[in-house]
C-alpha cells in the first residue's frame, strides 16, 4: 500500500521512503527502507509536516506500539 497517512503507514511491516530530487532541471526519483528510529522520525514527519516536534515523535512511537 501507498499512503501518506502515518495511521496507515504505522501498521505495515516495512516502510520505504520515496524521495524525488531536481539536480540541474532532471528529476530523480530514489526509493529507500526506513526502519528503527528512523522509522519513528519518518511517522512523525508524516504526522506534523517538515517540523516534527517532540509531540509528533511520541505520537508515532505510540502508533508503532513502542
Amino acid at each position: 500500500s501507498v499512503t501518506h497517512l502515518a495511521s496507515v503507514a504505522a501498521r505495515a511491516d516495512h516502510h520505504f521512503v520515496v524521495e524525488k530530487h531536481v539536480v540541474k532541471g532532471e528529476t530523480r526519483t530514489a526509493i529507500r527502507s526506513v526502519s528503527g528510529s528512523e522509522r519513528v522520525s519518518e511517522i512523525a514527519r508524516m504526522l506534523a509536516g517538515d517540523s516534527a516536534s517532540t509531540e509528533s515523535r511520541a505520537l508515532a512511537e505510540r502508533l508503532l506500539g513502542r
